[in-house]
C-alpha cells in the first residue's frame, strides 16, 4: 500500500490480473481495512463456497430429472460382478464382452451401500435411483472442484480457477447428465482427477506423486478402456525426458518414476476389474476391440440423414456434434488455448522439458485430439451424440483455461484484459439463464451455431431427447391434470417411461398409471419413431400436452381412446376419484357386493371389479336420527331419512371400480340402514351401522 498526495489514494495492487489502480478517499481507509480480511477470506475459499452452492443447488432440483435408458443396465453390471467376486456364476458378465467395457470402480460402491444399508432394491426404487442420481451429482461437483484445483496450482490464480472451475460444471449437457448418466459423466469427472495427480507427478517429480498418478489412472481405465490414453501421454512425455536425460542418475530416476506409474496403474486396474480376472490377456484385447464391435448397432439422426450407427460415420461427426452443443465462448477459448499451446511448441521446443505447465498443455492436447483420430481412422461406433466422448471437455475446458491465460498475457491494456473476465463473466451468467429456462431437459443444449429459431428444425435434423428421462414431465402432468383415475398408456420407449414411473412419488394405493399397449388412454413419444426422415408427425390439435425447447417439440402426449380421455377428465369422475382415494385409507364398515366405506359425512360403495353393468344398480338408505325432531316433518313420522338413490346418480366407474357415494344429513345419526335391491324393489343384502358404538348388523336376502 502506498500513499500519495494529501487525499492519501490508496493503490491496491492484483498480481493475478496486473495493476489495478483503485483511488479511494482517506475517510474510507478504515473500512477497507475492514474488508479486506473478509475478502482475502472469502477469496481463499471461494471454490469450496461455490462447490457448496452447487450442491444445495443440485439436492433442490434433484427430483426434477427423470430416469434414463441405462440407469438399470449400469446397476446390474454391478450386482453382477459382485457375483463374480463372492465366487458365484456369473457367466453372462463374463462372456459378454460389451459388458466389461465399462467397469464398477463407480458403480459398486453404490451398489454396495445399497446392501450395507439394507435398502431393498424391489421395495424402495425411488430411494435407490434418487441416492445414485445424487452421488453422480456429487461425483460430477468433485471434478469440478479439481478442476479448481489444478488451475490454481497450474497458474496460482483463484479467479482463473474459479472461472475453469464454472466453465467444467455449467456445461448445460454435462450438468443434466451428471444426474442420471452414471457412466459417461462419472468417466468424465475421474478424467479431471486423474490429470490432477498428472500434473502433481510433473512438478515434482518423485515416486510417491507417480504413484498417485498411476492409482489415478488405474481408476479410469477400469470406468472406461478409452482411459488407456492418459497412460500413453504420460509415458509419451516420460520418453522425452529419458531423452534430455543429462546423467544416469537422472536416467535412472525417470526409470524408476516410471516403473512405479505403469505398475501402480496396471495393478490397481487388474485388482478392481473382475471381469478380466479369468483370462487376462484374453479379457483386455476384447475389451479393445469391443469399443467398436462389441457396442449396439443403434439409429442415429445426423444432419437430417437417418442411418444404422455401425454403418456410417461421418468423420465430422465428433467435432460437428461437440461444437454445436458446447457453449460457443469455450469452442474459442479452447482453440486460443490450443494455438498458444502448439505455437509455444514450435517457437520455444525446449519448454517441453523446463516447464511443468507448458508440458502438461502438450498431454491435453494429446488427450483430447488423440480420441477423436483413433475414432474417425477405426471408424468407431460412435453414437448418440458425443456422450460417448464427454471426457474429451475435461481437457478442452483446460485449454480454454489456457486460452484465457493467454490472453491475459498478450494483452497489454489493462482494460482489455478485464475485458476478457467480463466476457467470460457475462457467458457464464447467460448460460445459467440459458439452463434455468431449459430446466430439467438441459441435456438437449445446441449453441447458436446452428437454427435454434426455426420450428422442428432441429429434431428433423439431430438427435434431441434420445435418454427418454422427459416422460417424466408427461407423467407429471397426466397425474396432475387426472388426479383421481387410473391412466393407461403406452410409448414409443414404454421400458423407459416404466423406469420413470419407478422414481416418481407413489401412493400406497394401487399404481394410477398401468402400461397397456392393446388398449391405451394416452401415447407418448419422444419422437425416436424414425418415420421417414426421423420425424414424428400428428395433427397439432390432437395433442394433449407437448413440451418444446427451441421451438422444438421433446415429447408428446396424444389422446388414444378421446372418449375415454375426456370421460377420466370430467368434473365428476375426478370427485368419484377423490372419493374412492380417501375411502380406501380407511377399513370398510361392510363387506359385501359393494363394500361400505365411512368417510367424514359421506357413505361410499365400492365394488372392484364391476362392469358396465353394475351402474344400473339399485340402494336403499336409511338414515336414523338420534333425535327425530331432527327429520324433516313429512319423515317423522316414520322415524327415518328416505334417501334411496340408483347408482348412476351418485356414482360411476372409475377403471375396474364401481365408486359411489352419498352425503349424509347434518344432524346427529344413531344408525344407517342401506344394501341392494333389486329392479323390481326386493332386498339383494342390506347392513344396519350403529354409529354410535360402531356395531354392524346385516340381514341378506
Amino acid at each position: 500500500m502506498t500513499r500519495s498526495g494529501p487525499s492519501h489514494t490508496i493503490q491496491l495492487v492484483n498480481n493475478t490480473t496486473g495493476k489495478w489502480l483503485h483511488l479511494l478517499s482517506s475517510n474510507t481507509i478504515a473500512q477497507v481495512l475492514f474488508q479486506r480480511p473478509a475478502r482475502r477470506l472469502l477469496m481463499q475459499h471461494c471454490g469450496a463456497i461455490t462447490i457448496a452452492l452447487f450442491l444445495i443447488v443440485g439436492i433442490i432440483v434433484l427430483d426434477d430429472y427423470g430416469m434414463t435408458v441405462d440407469e438399470n443396465d449400469q446397476r446390474w453390471i454391478a450386482n453382477a460382478n459382485i457375483e463374480l467376486i463372492m465366487g458365484r456364476e456369473a457367466g453372462h458378465l463374463v462372456n459378454n464382452v460389451h459388458e466389461r467395457i465399462y467397469g464398477v470402480a463407480f458403480e459398486l460402491p453404490l451398489v454396495l451401500a445399497e446392501r450395507v444399508l439394507g435398502i431393498k432394491y424391489e421395495n424402495s426404487r425411488r430411494s435407490v435411483h434418487l441416492s445414485r442420481h445424487i452421488i453422480t451429482h456429487i461425483f460430477f461437483l468433485a471434478g469440478g472442484f479439481f478442476c479448481y484445483l489444478l488451475t490454481y496450482r497450474m497458474f496460482n490464480n483463484r479467479i482463473l480457477a474459479l472461472i475453469a472451475m464454472l466453465l467444467f460444471l455449467l456445461h448445460p449437457r454435462m450438468y443434466a447428465h451428471s444426474f442420471f448418466n452414471s457412466k459417461d459423466i462419472p468417466f468424465m469427472s475421474m478424467f479431471m482427477i486423474a490429470l490432477f495427480f498428472t500434473h502433481r507427478a510433473f512438478r515434482r517429480d518423485d515416486v510417491s506423486s507417480f504413484m498417485l498418478c498411476g492409482l489415478a489412472a488405474g481408476v479410469l481405465i477400469n470406468l472406461r478402456i478409452l482411459g488407456a490414453v492418459l497412460l500413453v501421454a504420460v509415458l509419451a512425455i516420460r520418453v522425452l525426458d529419458l531423452y534430455q536425460a543429462s546423467d544416469n542418475s537422472q536416467r535412472r530416476h525417470i526409470l524408476l518414476t516410471t516403473a512405479v506409474f505403469i505398475v501402480s496403474s496396471i495393478w490397481l486396474w487388474y485388482v478392481i476389474t473382475p471381469g478380466i480376472w479369468s483370462d487376462p490377456i484374453r479379457n483386455v484385447s476384447e475389451s479393445f476391440a469391443a469399443i467398436d464391435r462389441g457396442t449396439p448397432n443403434v439409429y442415429q439422426l445426423f444432419r437430417g440423414e437417418l442411418f444404422w450407427s455401425k454403418d456410417f460415420h461421418p468423420p465430422e461427426y465428433i467435432p460437428l456434434w461437440a461444437s454445436i452443443t458446447t457453449p460457443p465462448l469455450v469452442l474459442a477459448l479452447g482453440s486460443i488455448g490450443t494455438f498458444a499451446t502448439l505455437f509455444r511448441c514450435v517457437t520455444h521446443p525446449s519448454d517441453i522439458f523446463r516447464n511443468t505447465t507448458f508440458r502438461f498443455g502438450l498431454v491435453l492436447i494429446a488427450c483430447a485430439a488423440t480420441p477423436v483420430a483413433a475414432a474417425v481412422y477405426l471408424d468407431a461406433n460412435i453414437y448418440n451424440g458425443w456422450r460417448q466422448m464427454y471426457f474429451l471437455y475435461t481437457p478442452f475446458c483446460l485449454l480454454a483455461v489456457f486460452g484465457i491465460h493467454w490472453l491475459m498475457l498478450n494483452l497489454d491494456n489493462r482494460w482489455m484484459s478485464a475485458g476478457v473476465y467480463v466476457a467470460t463473466g457475462a457467458t457464464v451468467a447467460v448460460t445459467i439463464i440459458a439452463m434455468a429456462g431449459m430446466h430439467p431437459h438441459q441435456h438437449v443444449y445446441f449453441n447458436f451455431i446452428v437454427d435454434r429459431t426455426t420450428l422442428e428444425h432441429l429434431r428433423t435434423q439431430y438427435d434431441m431427447e434420445y435418454w427418454g428421462s422427459s416422460f417424466r414431465e408427461a407423467l407429471e402432468y397426466l397425474l396432475e391434470q387426472y388426479p383421481d383415475a387410473q391412466l393407461h398408456i403406452w410409448a414409443n420407449a414404454s421400458e423407459i417411461v416404466g423406469l420413470n414411473l419407478e422414481i416418481m412419488p407413489r401412493e400406497a394405493d394401487t399404481p394410477r398409471v398401468l402400461m397397456n399397449r392393446d388398449d391405451p388412454d394416452f401415447y407418448i413419444t419422444n419422437y425416436r419413431e424414425f418415420w421417414g426422415n426421423g420425424s414424428f408427425e400428428e395433427p397439432s390439435d390432437s395433442r394433449v400436452y407437448t413440451r418444446t425447447v427451441y421451438n422444438n417439440t421433446l415429447f408428446t402426449i396424444l389422446p388414444v381412446n378421446p372418449s375415454r380421455v375426456q370421460a377420466i377428465g370430467t368434473p365428476d369422475s375426478q370427485e368419484i376419484g377423490r372419493t374412492y382415494k380417501s375411502a380406501i385409507s380407511k377399513p370398510p364398515v361392510w363387506l359385501s357386493n359393494f363394500n361400505l366405506h365411512l368417510d367424514g359425512n359421506t357413505i361410499i360403495y365400492i365394488k372392484s371389479p364391476c362392469e358396465a353393468e353394475d351402474t344400473a344398480e339399485r340402494f336403499f338408505l336409511y338414515i336414523f336420527p338420534t333425535d327425530t325432531d331432527d327429520l324433516p316433518q313429512d319423515r317423522q313420522r316414520h322415524g327415518f331419512d328416505n334417501l334411496d338413490f340408483d347408482f348412476e346418480d351418485r356414482g360411476g366407474m372409475l377403471d375396474d371400480k364401481c365408486v359411489a357415494r352419498a352425503h349424509l344429513p347434518e344432524y346427529n345419526i344413531a344408525a344407517i340402514e342401506t344394501g341392494q335391491l333389486t329392479p323390481d324393489g326386493n332386498r339383494i343384502w342390506g347392513a344396519r351401522i350403529h354409529i354410535s358404538n360402531q356395531m354392524y348388523d346385516s340381514s341378506e336376502q
